[in-house]
């Protein structure tokens, strides 16, 4: 652990608190590439966060402090050229960081959660185009899945992501839309 002096330095201190709170979690422990994807993240925060904070606990921040410091960090990550990869790593860290920050510091939920959302990968669509047939054929699954005008609404919301999804929609996309956004 980092030591100044005789005193171990605060963030030092945090961030160790914060690995052994989720070392003990199933998620983080059970493969490899969770435990690498874990270290990653932490030492990307740890190297954000030492620029600015070295000696001081981020447990004693006001809130509207905590959150300031995320959006530098993003916003430095953001301006480094082909920083991409570092951008997805630090929201994606700062989101874990700010839940145990949560759970275990009693800090608050953040006012602007746009700060940590995962950086939109415009270059990338995950998505395998339908023929009409493969759409008439889900189609007839919907209706046979929800019968009757009962579930009306849950056959259009499923077909509506159907012909999203077709249309190129991507998953983050899908996960931001409202109940209302389906219909016309």
């Amino acid at each position: 652990m980092a030591v100044s002096g005789d005193t171990v330095i605060p963030l030092a201190k945090r961030l160790v608190d914060y690995a052994q709170s989720l070392i003990r979690l199933a998620p983080v422990a059970g493969s490899l590439d969770s435990r690498r994807k874990f270290a990653r993240g932490t030492a990307v925060i740890a190297s954000f966060m030492a620029a600015e904070l070295v000696d001081k606990d981020l447990r004693d921040l006001p809130d509207k402090d905590l959150e300031g410091l995320y959006k530098r960090m993003v916003e430095r990550a953001k301006s480094i050229p082909d920083g991409g990869d570092t951008v997805r790593d630090l929201t994606g860290a700062l989101r874990q960081f700010h839940s145990y920050m949560r759970n275990c510091q009693k800090k608050r939920r953040l006012s602007d959660k746009g700060i940590l959302a995962p950086p939109v990968l415009l270059d990338r669509v995950d998505v395998d185009l339908l023929s009409r047939d493969e759409y008439l054929e889900i189609r007839r699954r919907i209706r046979l899945r929800w019968p009757g005008t009962r579930k009306e609404d849950h056959r259009n919301i499923a077909t509506c992501l159907v012909v999203l999804g077709a249309a190129g929609l991507r998953r983050e996309e899908a996960r931001l839309l409202r109940t209302g956004d389906g219909h016309h």
